[in-house]
């Protein structure tokens, strides 16, 4: 099944193991012993897939697959052969593995294939004659043998010697009101044994068969997803049939463009507030360099403990977006009041970083030092919220290094451009010495 106990069929059965909360071994770990232990005995051709579930409850909801594919059409011929295609395409991969599919066993049948012109000719409905070989094979439960409480089905049907018997079946009688005589099935539909289809799922109003697989730990899982939705693009597919990635793989692109959409939004509303505030549009645009600064960070920090790029590290990105731009605000702000004092930029800049490092770094410590149990992956539930310190952690590590060094340099270079092209730049003198009302204010003074 997949997870959820209502979705189990009558062929289906569900073991739900839980683990001791105080174990050495990890939950993967323990689910790859028993995997290579049940792969030793005799299955007896029946499928068994693992899934581990974090809690109960997360079971109950279904235990979603990393690799899951779903393949549409109509006809159940070819849409069997795309499934193995896909499913041979899976087991070639490195890091993949447990390839299932719900496509089920095709199961044994009998056939009715009514002659529609015959049947319409001795006016005898498709129904009638359904309903006809249904009593006959499958049996007819016409009132129930109540005993002690209890009710039984009362069943009636042919024998099984008569129900194997496809000439004997031929022979029975349908009523046609159009002759008023009773005439035999084989007149009218030929009956067949053959196999077909045990259930048939539906998605979206067409014809669907999911294929689902687990990827090994520690294997690179975006690059996996990567790899199967190009091998996927590839395929040659007819018209009204498609092979499509589902799931986590789907949920997954899907987020990560909302994440990418909030990231932008993010770092031009704080912009905005920046340029509001300090009135220029210019010195935001110095303050907001201190975002990719924090990307290297982020890079070297996962790098080192091997984490993947996921939507939680993007997450973590998005909150180094609002908070790295703090150490900038501080260094800007402090050298726009010595400019005030008539410092010149270079002096400005340089007395900045020497006078606002303690506090800066003293910020950014105890940002990283109350982040560290969190990002040591300590407790249930780990794998979610490591990734997402570790991000803050490295951003602001990296940030708060370089933006020391790199906001002020940034500041002079700026100012120095600024300067060239449009002569003395200085945004906090809102009155030129020139002004009359300056010179008006100096003669006063010495007067009063």
């Amino acid at each position: 099944g997949e997870g959820a106990v209502e979705t189990l069929r009558a062929s289906q059965a569900q073991i739900l193991v839980t683990l001791k909360k105080y174990r050495k071994q990890t939950t993967d770990g323990v689910l790859q012993e028993i995997r290579k232990e049940v792969d030793k005995l005799d299955n007896k051709g029946a499928e068994i897939e693992y899934i581990a579930g974090e809690s109960e409850f997360a079971f109950a909801a279904g235990g979603s697959k990393p690799i899951s594919i779903e393949v549409k059409g109509y006809d159940l011929k070819i849409l069997s052969e795309l499934t193995d295609q896909v499913e041979k395409l899976l087991s070639q991969m490195d890091g993949v593995f447990g390839i299932l599919d719900d496509l089920g066993k095709k199961s044994p049948e009998t056939k009715i294939i009514i002659d529609k012109k015959k049947a319409a000719l001795y006016g005898i409905s498709a129904r009638d004659i359904s309903l006809t070989a249904k009593a006959a094979i499958e049996g007819l439960t016409p009132t129930k043998f109540k005993e002690e409480g209890r009710e039984y089905d009362i069943r009636i049907k042919l024998r099984e010697q008569d129900r194997n018997d496809l000439q004997a079946l031929g022979s029975m009688l349908v009523k046609s009101n159009v002759i008023d005589a009773m005439i035999p099935l084989k007149d009218v539909a030929v009956l067949e044994v053959g196999e077909g289809p045990s259930e048939i799922r539906h998605k979206d109003q067409q014809r669907t068969v999911s294929i689902t697989a687990d990827i090994t730990k520690g294997a690179n899982r975006q690059e996996i997803l990567k790899a199967i939705d190009y091998r996927l693009s590839e395929m040659k597919l007819s018209e009204g049939y498609s092979v499509s990635p589902a799931g986590e793989a789907k949920e997954v692109a899907e987020s990560f463009q909302k994440i990418i959409f909030a990231l932008i939004l993010a770092i031009t509303l704080v912009y905005m507030i920046m340029a509001a505030q300090f009135e220029s549009f210019i010195q935001p645009f110095i303050i907001m360099f201190t975002v990719p600064l924090s990307i290297f960070g982020v890079a070297v920090l996962l790098f080192l403990t091997g984490k993947a790029v996921s939507v939680i590290v993007l997450l973590g990105i998005v909150m180094l977006g609002g908070v790295v731009v703090n150490n900038g605000i501080v260094l800007i702000e402090f050298i726009n009041g010595l400019r005030a004092k008539g410092m010149p930029p270079v002096e400005a800049a340089v007395k900045a970083s020497l006078i606002r490092t303690r506090p800066i770094l003293m910020s950014a410590a105890t940002s990283v030092i109350g982040l560290l149990p969190m990002g040591l992956g300590l407790g249930e539930g780990a794998e979610l919220r490591a990734p997402l310190a570790i991000t803050v952690m490295g951003g602001q590590t990296s940030s708060t290094i370089f933006s020391l060094v790199v906001v002020p340099a940034l500041y002079v270079l700026v100012t120095r451009l600024l300067d060239k092209f449009f002569g003395t730049y200085y945004e906090e003198d809102e009155v030129p010495e020139e002004n009359p009302v300056t010179k008006k204010v100096e003669i006063v003074k010495p007067d009063a």
